[in-house]
């Protein structure tokens, strides 16, 4: 079981992967609405998320937040989850030593699902995507010290 400052450490980490994870929609930071569904979206990983809740803390109505979100920025709700998670997934890989089948369980999806999501997502081999990770934990430790 983490302590609350590691879940606060990975959920900050992971609002800062946002907006890699999200550069080919890089418009999102200008809709403060989806933010605050992608936030509400890592902050909750561990349970399920649905459209009327993602559409609640956006303050919509669930058909106007799924027109919203495919009109500005050209996602649906199911892909903003899955970016959140992977945003997560990447938090974790660099602030744990877990394995991807740890990783996968964590934020909710398969080891495959995860595999198959983060290329999608990176347009990387998850070895690639997980080695990046390393490298910027590493980065982050010689900063620091």
């Amino acid at each position: 079981m983490q302590s609350d400052r590691t879940r606060s450490r990975i959920v900050s980490d992971a609002h800062v992967i946002l907006l890699p994870i999200l550069q080919d929609f890089s418009q999102i930071r200008y809709y403060p609405r989806a933010v605050r569904a992608f936030e509400h979206i890592v902050t909750n990983i561990d349970k399920p998320v649905r459209v009327a809740d993602l559409a609640d803390v956006a303050g919509m109505e669930p058909t106007a937040f799924c027109r919203f979100l495919r009109c500005k920025i050209g996602i649906t709700p199911k892909e903003l989850v899955l970016r959140g998670k992977v945003a997560f997934a990447a938090a974790l890989l660099r602030r744990t030593d877990h394995s991807i089948t740890e990783v996968a369980d964590r934020v909710g999806l398969s080891e495959d699902s995860l595999r198959r999501a983060v290329r999608r997502i990176t347009g990387e081999p998850f070895a690639v995507f997980k080695a990046a990770q390393f490298r910027a934990a590493q980065h982050g430790k010689a900063g620091s010290a």
